[in-house]
This record gives C-alpha cells, sequence and structure tokens, in this order.
C-alpha cells in the first residue's frame, strides 16, 4: 500500500513473489514508480494501480477482495489516508486468514512536549507533505483493525528517548491476521 515511487521495491526477494499490486494514490508517483519496478527487475510481477487502497470496486478489477491478499507493506502510508482507522480494517479484510501485515510508520509521541511541537507544526506538515499527518495514535489503530494472532505477531513502538522527543516517532511490527 502506497509503494511511493519505488524506493522500498529492492527489500522484496522476486523469486519468492508470486505477485505485488502496488496501489498508489498519487499519480505523480506512478511513473517513477514503474521506473523502478524495471530496475527491480520486476516487470511481470509488478502490477501499479493508480488509485486509492479503500476503492474497493477498482481493486476488485483487479481480482483484489476481502481475503484475498497474502501479505500487506505499508511504510509511511497511514499517516496520510483519510479515514487511517477505515482503511486499516479494510486492508485487515483483505488479509487472508494467516496473512501478514508489515509496517514502518509514524506516530503521535507520548511525550507531552513533543506532542506540543507535533500539534504545532503538524498543520503546515500536512500541507506540504501531502496531508501526512503526524500525530495519530497509529499503532492502536493498527491493532484495533481487526483480531490479530498474538503467537506470531509483534509490534514495536520505538523506546529511546531520543525517538519520543523526535516529531516523527515511529512504530513498526509485523502482524498475523487469526486463522
Amino acid at each position: 500500500m502506497g509503494p511511493g515511487v519505488g524506493t522500498q521495491l529492492d527489500r522484496f526477494d522476486k523469486l519468492k513473489i508470486d505477485h505485488i499490486y502496488g496501489v498508489e494514490l498519487n499519480p505523480a508517483f506512478v511513473s517513477p514508480l514503474l521506473a523502478e519496478v524495471e530496475t527491480a527487475e520486476l516487470q511481470g510481477k509488478y502490477t501499479v494501480i493508480s488509485g486509492a487502497v479503500e476503492d474497493e470496486r477498482l481493486l476488485a478489477e483487479y481480482g483484489l477482495k476481502a481475503g484475498s491478499v497474502d501479505s500487506i507493506v505499508c511504510i509511511g502510508t497511514l499517516c496520510s489516508v483519510s479515514n487511517p482507522e477505515q482503511t486499516m480494517r479494510w486492508m485487515y479484510e483483505l488479509l487472508k486468514p494467516g496473512g501478514v501485515f508489515i509496517f514502518w510508520e509514524h506516530r503521535r509521541s507520548r511525550d507531552f512536549l513533543t506532542r506540543l511541537v507535533q500539534g504545532f507544526w503538524n498543520p503546515l506538515w500536512q500541507f506540504v507533505m501531502g496531508g501526512c499527518n503526524l500525530s495519530r495514535s497509529t499503532g492502536d489503530i493498527i491493532r484495533n483493525a481487526g483480531v490479530w494472532d498474538p503467537r506470531d505477531s509483534e509490534i514495536e513502538v520505538q523506546k529511546s528517548l531520543a525517538s519520543e522527543w523526535s516529531i516523527m516517532p515511529r512504530v513498526e511490527g509485523r502482524l498475523i491476521k487469526r486463522v
């Protein structure tokens, strides 16, 4: 979800991939993404879908429907969607039972003063960065999207003092949809 210009494509092992659907909302990213697909030698294994992940009808045109997806990778994307709770619930629904959700996202700081700074910068940041919201409780949004298997799932909030003072602390993890 939200592959941007394809900077993460080199992380995928093309020998282990059947197919990747990169759902990208920003039309300005599609051309560079297609170029990166070629550079990564993923032609024939990568389909760019220009639109919103929440557009069920669009995804259905590509055979993507509830319970049809093995894995979803979401890096720096939930900060920019208009309704992260709804988007996350839909992504959970897209996953097959046992499907994997891998993420690395911005989150709201737990430090009071840093939250104030996030609140101050957030309106300008959202305008400049295409709607990216620095102060969402992203970990909670992801956790509450559905029932995750507690045995094989992990979610980590970066806990160092430096990350709490950062206006862009992260939450990352790998969650498995319960079978």
